[in-house]
């Protein structure tokens, strides 16, 4: 998608075309077939893109570090660039929490996971690790999507018709 560096947190917004990352101080839209990114949003205390509902396409769901460095949950209005917080009580919920935290992410009803998972090999110089996204669908065997073969990918996000992954792959 971009040969550039710096992105982070990618989601595709309701279609397939677009993508929305964090790049530096700003929230950035970029066209999933390459380019230069678009609209651009301030991050303010933004820290992660998460996701978002289908019925609510203008609005995404953040994760975010609050003034007192606790993390908080927002919708952010694409439209406004304004963040409202989603109260979470973390004490009735924790997993969610740290679900939210997490790179594994769930569509279609539960049935398709994408997520990063440690692979392994070993070479001259002892064992390599990194990380590879894999794609799991209802009962099916998960899937490499990434072959990043010794290079670390993750952040995966899945696109609204299960077609496309977008990730993260490190720099060398």
């Amino acid at each position: 998608m971009t040969r550039g560096g710096g992105y982070r947190s990618p989601v595709f917004l309701h279609g397939d075309d677009l993508l929305l990352a964090i790049s530096g101080d700003e929230i950035v839209r970029v066209p999933a077939a390459g380019g230069e990114p678009r609209q651009r949003l301030p991050r303010g205390r933004v820290v992660k893109l998460i996701g978002y509902d289908p019925d609510r396409p203008d609005e995404i769901l953040v994760l975010g570090e609050g003034a007192d460095g606790r993390p908080e949950v927002g919708l952010l209005s694409l439209p406004q660039g304004q963040v409202t917080q989603v109260p979470v009580d973390e004490t009735a919920s924790p997993d969610r929490l740290a679900h939210l935290r997490g790179w594994e992410r769930v569509y279609a009803g539960g049935r398709t996971r994408v997520y990063p998972k440690v692979q392994t090999k070993s070479g001259l110089a002892g064992d390599v690790e990194w990380s590879d996204i894999f794609v799991k669908q209802g009962e099916s065997n998960p899937l490499d999507v990434s072959r990043c073969d010794g290079i670390n990918c993750g952040q995966p996000s899945l696109s609204a018709s299960g077609r496309l992954v977008a990730f993260i792959k490190e720099a060398r």
